[in-house]
């Protein structure tokens, strides 16, 4: 049984308050986020160098928390007339940062409900001058598995050394002047939401388990916990399960 936690909006923000600086404000966003004709309140907050967001549901006896985690940013969709999806991105470490978390949630009822959990390569960083996501994703997704002991997982869908006018201080990747960001263990269960078709290759850009990858260069260990990485791999040495 699901026991709310506040009997009301005021009490939540009396407790806040308390935890929160003289000179600290927060910001309330109210929207019915799962479609029971009550207003559920979004929470932003700072607590420390990232924000802090915590949403509370609406229920008939008072408002449950069902979300509190740390962001940098998040952004709120409506993807139809009644389904909404809260997007948060948190970057990896203080000062810029290579890798960026994004996280995302629909919401049912009395829950949020976890839809996407994983790390990637942050645009900012590598100057906005590579692909690193598709335009489009497949309208379905597949499975393959690899052949070849740590296969190349990069930031974007070429083998060519990097621009030295890049931000060539990249040293959380596996190989200096590359944009190989990991390796892939032997038969790995991988996952492909989008194929790239070059005129001498393709490409697949593909979400894989943190514990697929070698711990020798592994950005989700790196500060993230139980999350995926996306990024591009050849599909030379893979076949589909």
């Amino acid at each position: 049984m699901v026991v709310s936690q506040y009997n009301s909006l005021k009490d939540y923000e009396v407790q806040l308050k308390k935890g929160l600086g003289e000179d600290q404000e927060f910001k309330k966003q109210l929207v019915d986020l799962n479609n029971d004709h009550k207003e559920d309140a979004i929470y932003l907050f700072s607590c420390g160098e990232p924000n802090c967001v915590v949403v509370l549901l609406n229920d008939t006896k008072g408002y449950i928390k069902a979300i509190e985690e740390q962001c940098f940013n998040y952004n709120l969709w409506q993807l139809d007339s009644d389904t909404y999806q809260l997007d948060f991105s948190l970057y990896h470490c203080c000062g810029e940062s290579p890798f960026v978390s994004k996280r995302a949630y629909h919401f049912e009822s009395n829950r949020a409900v976890l839809i996407e959990n994983y790390v990637i390569i942050n645009d900012d960083y590598v100057g906005n001058t590579k692909l690193t996501i598709p335009n489009v994703l497949s309208k379905k997704t597949y499975y393959i598995t690899n052949s070849v002991q740590d296969y190349n997982l990069r930031f974007s869908p070429s083998i060519d050394l990097l621009d030295k006018n890049l931000k060539e201080s990249f040293t959380f990747g596996c190989e200096e002047g590359t944009n190989i960001i990991s390796k892939i263990k032997l038969k790995s269960t991988i996952a492909v939401l989008a194929e790239l078709i070059q005129a001498d290759r393709v490409w697949l850009f593909v979400e894989i388990e943190g514990s697929s990858l070698n711990e020798k260069c592994n950005p989700v260990d790196f500060d993230f916990e139980h999350q995926k990485i996306r990024g591009w791999i050849s599909n030379k040495f893979v076949t589909k399960l």
